[in-house]
């Protein structure tokens, strides 16, 4: 038999399309790991800078923590919250004039009459620390 009568694809041919066939393969998924790399690390950079920002928060609120749990700011609610008063504070109470609680009557600031003009608070502690 002759070899030109023969229609079909010699070894040779046969092997160059597989290695052609195999080449765009790896090609092809060669760029396919090319890509998912770019959005790895794209996602990455997204998750590092999110960590950071986790990570400032964290700072902050420990701040914020140190700060509620230290004795200055408990003390301090403990005295406008609470109105409780340290060992050794001596504290100062405001009671209505004599004239009110000897009438009865409720306290005089609350009286509609005076409602309408009321006396400053600043005033009433003057008075008490300025009066003989």
């Amino acid at each position: 038999m002759n070899e030109d009568s023969n229609p079909g694809l010699s070894l040779i041919e046969i092997a160059m399309v597989i290695g052609a066939a195999l080449a765009v393969y790896f090609l092809v998924d060669l760029g396919r790991m090319a890509w998912e790399n770019a959005l790895l690390r794209k996602m990455v950079a997204e998750q590092q800078q999110r960590n950071a920002q986790v990570q400032s928060e964290i700072e902050t609120l420990d701040l914020a923590q140190a700060q509620v749990n230290g004795r200055e700011s408990v003390e301090r609610w403990a005295r406008e919250v609470r109105g409780l008063v340290q060992e050794g504070d001596v504290p100062i109470v405001v009671y209505p004039p004599v004239a009110d609680r000897s009438s009865g009557e409720i306290m005089s600031w609350l009286k509609p009459a005076e409602r309408a003009n009321p006396r400053p608070h600043w005033r009433e502690w003057w008075d008490l620390f300025t009066s003989p």
